[in-house]
């Protein structure tokens, strides 16, 4: 099974759970926004994701209610909504997965780093009575472009 394989199974066991949890519909559409956004490497739009969805004829009101179900359901995380920027821009959350990213606060660009001190001091910290699976960290500020911007306007 190739890791695009694996990591679609266990978003879809998450979402199935999710899903009979909550009453929900299991519907094609919701399989297909999945596959879709299983299959992209890196953050997205929305408007990206529609794009995708075209020819399986699902509408863009589809794609967004799936964003909104997939978030809360744990299986993508919305990488900059919190700074009113009106493009979200979403991530896949996959067991296993480290990585770090920086996010700019003003454009919403998004971009991976590698830090391995990072890395190496969380993957050793021990917890009590917890087991950590994987790691995200996100790194909030403003990328260089946005505060050359900045410094021209005044």
């Amino acid at each position: 099974m190739t890791k695009e394989e694996t990591v679609y199974q266990e978003a879809a066991e998450r979402l199935n759970t999710y899903i009979d949890a909550h009453g929900l519909r299991h519907t094609q559409e919701r399989e297909w926004v999945l596959r879709h956004v299983c299959a992209l490497h890196g953050p997205f739009s929305a408007e990206q994701l529609i794009v995708l969805c075209r020819e399986e004829h699902i509408s863009p009101a589809t794609v967004y209610n799936t964003l909104s179900l997939l978030t809360d359901a744990h299986i993508l995380y919305p990488l900059n909504r919190q700074y009113g920027h009106k493009k979200a821009t979403y991530e896949l959350l996959t067991r296993g997965d480290t990585h770090l990213q920086i996010i700019c606060t003003r454009c919403g660009r998004v971009a991976d780093f590698r830090d391995t001190a990072v890395q190496n001091l969380l993957q050793a910290r021990r917890y009590s009575n917890f087991l950590m699976s994987h790691f995200s960290l996100y790194v909030y500020g403003t990328c260089k472009v946005c505060r050359r911007l900045a410094a021209g306007k005044k």
